[in-house]
């Protein structure tokens, strides 16, 4: 059996939910390097926390996102171009 294509917007999701988790680590590690025992380390380690989640659920989204477009156009393929053969 012939696999289905690849979808290009699934693979362009997939690079950007890519992109996404590295800013994801690199926040993680500068809010590990960060100091918080003073008010503006505090305040800095906070923002950077934001950063972190904001970050983090971004990727997830775009991750997911990119795995159902893939999945509808393998359904697609399978209803439309696939089953010619059946």
């Amino acid at each position: 059996m012939i696999k289905p294509p690849k979808s290009k917007i699934a693979i362009a999701l997939y690079v950007v939910g890519f992109l996404f988790a590295c800013g994801f680590a690199v926040a993680l590690y500068q809010f590990n390097q960060l100091p918080g025992d003073t008010r503006e380390g505090t305040m800095a380690k906070i923002s950077v926390l934001r950063t972190v989640r904001n970050t983090g659920f971004t990727a997830i989204t775009i991750l997911v996102f990119g795995h159902v477009v893939q999945m509808i156009a393998d359904i697609r393929w399978k209803l439309f171009e696939g089953g010619s053969n059946a």
